[in-house]
Order: structure tokens, then sequence, then C-alpha cells
């Protein structure tokens, strides 16, 4: 994926395919969690999509029913509306969504040593240090086995 391309944008790519074609919905599940989304408008979107009947009219008339304060967090009904125009082709949308799991694996382990630099800077000892390194790396691990793609056989 290209280097100048921010990841809100791959996120609104695929948010976008989702609403396009709605039968990708189970695959990309299988992938994705809400929390893998950087950008909270398109974690809220990701939580409802799959709750609704497919396609855009039962999106758009979900936030049609909701306050203009309501709308805001999922972007607006202009902004929802805009993103199947931003969807890929129905064949890239699970590689999209392999992307987005590892770009969301990558800001965890960035935490996770931000975390630990600051238990360092802060005079925390080394057992400490290393034992909690060594829990979130567990929880990496699990998250990588979780996001390893189908087997093919």
């Amino acid at each position: 994926m290209d280097e100048g391309i921010q990841p809100w944008e791959y996120e609104a790519e695929l948010i976008g395919g989702l609403i396009a074609f709605p039968a990708l919905i189970p695959d990309v599940a299988s992938i994705l969690t809400a929390d893998d989304f950087d950008t909270p408008k398109h974690a809220r979107l990701y939580r409802l999509i799959p709750t609704l009947p497919g396609g855009i009219g039962p999106l758009l008339d979900h936030l049609a029913a909701l306050d203009h304060e309501a709308r805001q967090p999922f972007g607006g009904a202009a902004y929802v509306l805009a993103l199947p125009m931003r969807a890929t082709i129905p064949d890239l949308v699970e590689p999209l969504a392999l992307r987005l799991r590892a770009d969301a694996i990558r800001r965890h382990v960035a935490a996770v040593a931000q975390n630990i630099l600051v238990g360092i800077e802060a005079g925390e000892r080394t057992p400490t240090i290393i034992r909690d390194a060594e829990r979130a790396l567990t929880g990496v691990r699990w998250r990588l086995a979780a996001s390893s793609p189908k087997d093919q056989t």
C-alpha cells in the first residue's frame, strides 16, 4: 500500500467495501474487530454495519432516524453516503482487512514499547518492566495468531 495514504483512508475504503458488498462482512469479521480501527467513526460504523440488513439504504435509514448530534460520531449522513464510492473491488476487501489488522498490531506494539520506556524513565525496576513486556508480547502473539490468513488447503 502506498506510503502517502493515511490509515483512515484505508479504513474508509474498507467500510465502503462492506457497505457496497455486504456479503463480505463475515469474512472481514473473521479478521478485524472494531478495536482494530484507528478512527473512532470507522470503528462505530464497523460495529453498526453487521447489525443492519446489507447495503447503503438501511444504514442511511438508521442514521436518518438519529438526530443531528447522534449522527456526528458516524461522520454524518453525507460522509456515510460517499463511503461506497471509495470501495475497492470485492477481491481486495479481505487483503485490505489483513493490512488494517497488521497496522493495529503495530500500533499496539508501539504503545507497549512506549509504556515500557515511560516505566524505565520513571525508575521502575527492571523485573517489573520485563514482566510487563512479556505480558504485552503474549497479547501481541495472540493477536498475530488470530490474524493469520485462513488455510488455503
